[in-house]
């Protein structure tokens, strides 16, 4: 995945990212009980 981040922001975006992953996860486990 090519993305054109300037690397300034490239660890705050992977954090952006990092906590999305892991909201759309507790999401998924607690939809699915």
């Amino acid at each position: 995945m090519a993305l054109s981040v300037p690397e300034s922001e490239a660890q705050r975006f992977a954090d952006y990212l990092y906590s999305k992953e892991q909201q759309g996860l507790l999401q998924y486990e607690t939809g699915r009980s």
